[in-house]
């Protein structure tokens, strides 16, 4: 199972349960949208659907979250591991 540790602008940082710490770098289209990106661990192939979504006010965010705001998918630029752990 991957989890989601830190989002910063394009980049995401996540852990995954093999042992992996990576990172996916994303490209979206700008506004206050809901995104959609699936994050694949590139050592042992695990995939999560992570939405993401983008606003700048909270009027915005409940908007999103109430209304059936459209899904804009992301396009993955890189997903590497940062840092492996055997264990």
């Amino acid at each position: 199972m991957i989890t989601i540790h830190n989002i910063e602008r394009t980049t995401l940082k996540y852990h995954c349960d093999c042992g992996v710490s990576g990172q996916c770098m994303f490209k979206a289209p700008d506004g206050e949208i809901a995104i959609v990106i699936d994050v694949q661990c590139p050592m042992c192939k695990d995939t999560e659907r992570v939405k993401i979504l983008r606003y700048t006010s909270e009027d915005e965010r409940q908007k999103l979250l109430n209304d059936n705001a459209d899904l804009h998918w992301a396009i993955v630029v890189d997903n590497s591991i940062r840092e492996e752990c055997n264990e």
